[in-house]
């Protein structure tokens, strides 16, 4: 507007789409979720783990703004998806068909520096498939060990 051309609007919070908006989400994330107790794993920081006194065990990974939460007790899980959901405004899918990853936090092989692949296929709630290996070659990130154990876990029902 003429004559306001050196003044700048400042938002209260980012909006979806913005460059920063996924910066400020896993900030925001990172809050509540260490607010609750739980840990940030320092080899990938889109893992989250907490314990109670009892020893139980909750994990979530964040994927963008995808969540997978899983422990040792269900009872544990039910509470953190109740408390996640307070602050957030989720959509509970409940149980996963089919889980492709890596699972280079949970099972880690300091020595190798070779990542761990997982997957187990579901469908009608069976298991038909799963496996657990080690991957052939090491990966400089994450994302990438992702891409060698989708594709180990596609060639599974090839040919």
């Amino acid at each position: 507007m003429p004559g306001n051309e050196h003044k700048v609007c400042k938002l209260i919070k980012s909006l979806y789409g913005l460059k920063q908006a996924p910066k400020q989400w896993h900030q925001k994330f990172n809050e509540v979720v260490f607010s609750n107790g739980y840990f940030l794993n320092q080899a990938d920081r889109c893992v989250y783990s907490k314990f109670d006194d009892s020893g139980k065990r909750v994990i979530i990974c964040l994927y963008v703004d995808d969540m997978l939460i899983f422990g040792t007790d269900q009872v544990q899980v039910d509470l953190t998806k109740e408390f996640l959901s307070s602050r957030f405004s989720m959509k509970d899918i409940r149980d996963v068909d089919v889980i492709s990853g890596t699972l280079v936090i949970l099972i880690n092989n300091t020595e190798e520096n070779l990542s761990t692949s997982g997957w187990v296929f579901l469908p009608g709630g069976g298991a038909i498939s799963w496996a657990s290996k080690k991957q052939t070659c090491i990966t400089s990130s994450t994302i990438k060990s992702e891409f060698v154990a989708l594709a180990a876990a596609g060639k599974e029902f090839d040919g």
